[in-house]
């Protein structure tokens, strides 16, 4: 309730004193190395304490914390780690506190390659690496270092000058702060020094091969080694595999050859060799002047050696008897008392007992001599023989070669028995020198004269027709031979060649032709060219020819006796296209001219062509198809008042134009016109001409002078007089009349001609030519038939025509067509 007891009792509480670590700091540890560090102990509470890590927060990998405050162990990471420790003391009384501890990584001495030593060369400072991991500052120890090297601890490096040979492990140690440790072995190796040795090579001499020579092996240093050489005298060549020198040396002179060698390790070494290069010992060639027997040979000094090293010695042998040689003065003189030739052999020796030989060739020669000759003229192209020239006279030795030269082309030279033969090519003077040759090479020579001429041109006369050119040939031509050509004597050349062709000549002319070859030439030729006359034109017998388009038309001319005609199509030049007094045309289009002219049996032509026109009428043509629609107008024989007016009117549509022939009373010219039909007709047809003349039908003795042909093509079918009685006349108006024919066969045109032979007929007008079919045989003509019925009408057609039918007389439609026609 709410009574509290009036006494109360006191109760005493005892507070230990509080734990208190004194500090927190450890030292490092490092990775793979032993750590072993005892924290400091706590204070205050009550001892004694026990201390235990906190598992939250562990200590590094590898270490442990002991109760009694000791951390052991080897750790295995590197890291800064903070791990907590609880200190107990014996009330049961506990203080945590914070720890940090830093584990530095393993220490590690990394290795290195250090150089080779040479003996007594010093070697190149080496720094040794330095230690990582651990806990710096470090210290370093190395020993068993090769006699003459030291080790700076301070810089870690290795320097001096090693004074044994040998392979050498160097130890070297560094400890850390913390007294960690750790050691690697170096290794260098010291070897002796690189020696190339000395040698004295043997001298070359220019051109000749170079005795081959080994550079001597070097020692010491670190094979393998390698060589190289320089300033090889030119020609010279170094293997550095062999180390030996070969070749050929080209160049003279002192050489001093560097030759380096390069052990495994880099290190060189140079030594130099030397070589001497002499020119070859030279005796040069020389020509000696040849002698002769019993004079005083001029004194002839051999040449001076050179190469080699002087001085020279020198020595003859197999001289000309009565000639000596001074070595002093290398010179030959004397008076040699026997011919022939000598090979004089000198031989020089230098100071170095080198030799060379040289042979010298001396002739002497005796006393020749060839007589003088006269030699007979050759002739170009024609075969020559010489008598045998001279033999030799004289003191020479035998037997006696001989030889010649500047002979003429074509011609040789028998040296055994000295006559000259052949045929010459070319003309003129020669000197031929013959030179003849004793046993011992003694020779003299003569000089002969030849004289080669070349025969005149032969050229035949020639004939030409007036202003035409002539060709005049040479006819013996001879290869090689040029002909020039003259106008006249002692002129210049007007042409040159085998063949001159003249210009156009109208008067007999004389031209003057000679040869020449070489130097040589020939008279000259006269060679005439007569000139023939040219023949009289033509005399063209038809005249005023006038064709319509798609005929032909036949041209005919005359010639004086013994001429020919050619016809063409051009007035000059250009081929012709016929010959004969008698010409065809092609089929014309249009109007043209053609031109002829008379050739003489001389081959020459007329001074210009005649020419013949064929007019070709143009224009509308009868639309009858029964009518002519093209026609052959013309006037043979020669007229020079006769002519055709209005040719194509006879073919034209107006049936009241027409054609009219005029002629000249007796001259003798026939005029004509041919009316050609579209189609060819039948032999059982009739032709009806629409004519007119000056007295129409008054006189009918005047028409015997009219000729009607019926033609089928070139072919002739049928001949009337215009009176025949075969012909049926019917006058229209005034004098204008109708004739009609029987064609008589099968035709395509018909020719009416006429010749003026009596005033009454000087002109005949021709309206045109038209065809009459037969009339159809019909049968009963009169038949009585009743109102209302038909009757059945038949015919027969005649000369391959048809039959149609009709109402009316006249015009109308056809009512049938066949043979029958039912009413």
């Amino acid at each position: 309730g709410t009574c509290a007891n009036a006494q109360r009792v006191p109760v005493t509480v005892t507070v230990n004193p509080a734990i208190v670590f004194a500090t927190t700091t450890l030292s490092n540890a490092t990775v793979a190395s032993t750590y072993s560090k005892q924290i400091n102990p706590a204070t205050g509470g009550t001892p004694a304490f026990t201390y235990t890590a906190d598992p939250s927060t562990p200590l590094p990998a590898g270490l442990s914390l002991g109760t009694n405050g000791a951390i052991g162990g080897t750790p295995t990471a590197a890291g800064n780690f903070t791990f907590s420790v609880m200190a107990t003391d014996s009330k049961g009384c506990t203080a945590t506190a914070a720890y940090t501890l830093r584990v530095t990584a393993a220490m590690a001495l990394p290795t290195a390659t250090l150089p080779n030593g040479i003996v007594g060369a010093l070697y190149p400072v080496q720094t040794l690496p330095a230690a990582t991991g651990g806990t710096t500052p470090y210290t370093y120890t190395a020993t068993n270092l090769p006699p003459g090297l030291t080790f700076d601890p301070a810089t870690r490096q290795i320097s001096g000058t090693p004074t044994q040979k040998g392979t050498y492990t160097i130890p070297v140690t560094a400890t850390d702060a913390n007294g960690n440790t750790v050691s690697t072995d170096y290794t260098i190796i010291v070897r002796d020094p690189l020696v190339l040795p000395t040698a004295t090579l043997a001298d070359g001499t220019v051109g000749t091969p170079y005795p081959t020579q080994t550079i001597p092996q070097a020692t010491g240093g670190n094979g393998p080694y390698t060589y190289a050489a320089t300033g090889l005298p030119p020609g010279l060549n170094f293997d550095p595999a062999t180390h030996q020198i070969t070749g050929t040396p080209t160049l003279a002179g002192t050489y001093t050859i560097p030759v380096k060698v390069t052990d495994a390790d880099g290190n060189t070494i140079t030594t130099n060799y030397t070589i001497k290069v002499t020119n070859p010992l030279v005796l040069p060639a020389k020509v000696l002047a040849d002698g002769t027997t019993g004079t005083p040979y001029a004194t002839e000094t051999l040449p001076s050696a050179t190469g080699g090293t002087g001085p020279y010695t020198y020595l003859a042998s197999n001289l000309p008897p009565g000639l000596s040689f001074d070595p002093a003065t290398r010179q030959i003189s004397g008076t040699p008392t026997q011919s022939g030739s000598f090979n004089i052999s000198v031989k020089v020796t230098d100071a170095a007992n080198a030799t060379v030989t040289q042979t010298y060739a001396l002739k002497v020669n005796g006393v020749l001599s060839l007589p003088n000759a006269t030699l007979a003229d050759g002739l170009v192209g024609k075969p020559y023989t010489s008598l045998p020239l001279p033999a030799v006279t004289g003191t020479g030795t035998a037997p006696y070669t001989y030889a010649a030269t500047g002979l003429p082309a074509g011609l040789t030279f028998d040296p055994a028995t000295r006559i000259i033969s052949g045929t010459p090519t070319i003309g003129g003077t020669f000197t031929i020198k013959m030179t003849v040759t004793d046993t011992n090479g003694l020779s003299t020579s003569t000089d002969y004269a030849l004289k080669v001429n070349v025969a005149p041109p032969a050229v035949a006369a020639a004939s030409t027709c007036n202003a035409s050119t002539a060709t005049l040939t040479v006819s013996n031509i001879q290869a090689g031979v040029t002909y020039n050509w003259y106008a006249a004597t002692g002129s210049t050349p007007v042409f040159t060649g085998t063949s001159f062709t003249t210009p156009a000549l109208t008067t007999n002319t004389t031209y003057y032709v000679e040869a020449v070859s070489g130097t040589a030439v020939s008279t000259r030729t006269a060679v005439n060219v007569t000139i023939n006359p040219a023949p009289a034109l033509a005399s063209v017998s038809t005249n005023s020819e006038t064709i319509s388009p798609g005929q032909t038309a036949t041209l005919q001319a005359t010639a004086d006796a013994g001429n020919t005609i050619n016809w063409y199509s051009a007035a000059t030049g250009g081929t012709a296209i016929a010959t004969g007094t008698s010409f065809t045309t092609p089929v014309l289009a249009a109007t043209t001219t053609y031109y002829v002219e008379t050739q003489s049996p001389a081959g020459c032509v007329s001074a210009t062509r005649v020419p013949v026109t064929v007019t070709v009428t143009s224009g509308p043509v009868n639309p009858n198809c029964n009518a002519a629609t093209k026609q052959q107008s013309g006037i043979d024989g020669i007229c020079l008042l006769c002519g055709i007016s209005d040719p194509g009117n006879s073919t034209d549509a107006d049936v009241n134009n027409f054609t009219r022939i005029n002629l000249a009373v007796g001259v003798g010219a026939t005029g004509y016109q041919r009316l050609i039909f579209a189609n060819t007709g039948a032999s059982t047809d009739s032709i009806r001409l629409d004519l007119a003349t000056p007295v129409g039908l008054a006189d009918l003795s005047v028409l015997g002078g009219i000729t009607v042909k019926v033609y089928n093509g070139s072919t002739l079918v049928k001949t009337y007089p215009l009176n025949s009685t075969l012909l049926n006349l019917q006058l229209l108006t005034g004098n204008r009349f109708k004739a009609t024919l029987p064609a008589g066969g099968v035709y395509d045109r018909v020719e009416v001609s006429f010749g003026a032979l009596v005033a009454a007929l000087s002109s005949l007008d021709i309206y045109g030519a038209e065809v009459i079919y037969p009339n159809p045989t019909v049968a009963a003509t009169g038949r009585n038939i009743c109102s209302g019925s038909t009757a059945t009408l038949s015919a027969t057609a005649n000369g391959g025509t048809t039959l149609k039918w009709y109402a009316s007389a006249t015009s109308g439609t056809a009512l049938a067509t066949g043979p029958t026609f039912t009413t």
